[in-house]
């Protein structure tokens, strides 16, 4: 039984008692003028359209950062990031947009994001020009074979971090090949 004088009470139980009829009265006002104040402008909308959102999730996944990492940076789940790709949901929160929208094309998370393998290309020619080979690069930075990005398009974020260190410690201590 819930108390008299309620919304909960005049809708669920549909009681019609003046004390009800005064709360759903209240709230139905209350509900109007904050439909009136969101057509005029004057609250912010519950819903923005979803467009520029997805296209964020587009250029996200082109940066390397998957919907996991999306997940963790800007806390918004992965079901929720799949429905706006798939165009399932047309308006999201503003909260939601304002999330992902926040979430920049460098943030990552995970050293085995993929990347875009041009930084490190150059810094392979850059080692090569100092006269390391692709072989002892490779065996530097701990791998069994020679590394394979001259047709690569993307790398991993940790191949990146280890070739410009590499590089740093190159061009301070002088290593030579």
């Amino acid at each position: 039984m819930r108390p008299h004088g309620t919304y909960a009470k005049y809708v669920v139980e549909k009681c019609r008692c003046d004390d009800c009829r005064a709360a759903n009265r209240v709230y139905e006002r209350r509900r109007c003028r904050e439909r009136a104040e969101r057509r005029w402008g004057v609250r912010p909308p519950l819903f923005v359209d979803a467009t520029e959102t997805r296209e964020h999730l587009f250029r996200l996944s082109a940066a390397g950062i998957g919907p996991k990492q999306i997940e963790i940076l800007a806390g918004v789940g992965r079901t929720a990031q799949w429905k706006i790709r798939s165009r399932r949901v047309r308006r999201v929160r503003p909260q939601t947009a304002e999330a992902i929208l926040g979430v920049s094309l460098s943030s990552h998370v995970f050293m085995r994001s993929k990347i875009d393998a041009t930084q490190a290309k150059e810094i392979i020619v850059w080692l090569q020009g100092q006269g390391w080979t692709k072989t002892r690069i490779a065996q530097t930075l701990g791998y069994a074979r020679a590394l394979q990005l001259a047709r690569a398009e993307t790398c991993t974020l940790r191949t990146l971090r280890k070739l410009e260190t590499l590089q740093r410690l190159v061009l301070r201590e002088g290593v030579a090949s």
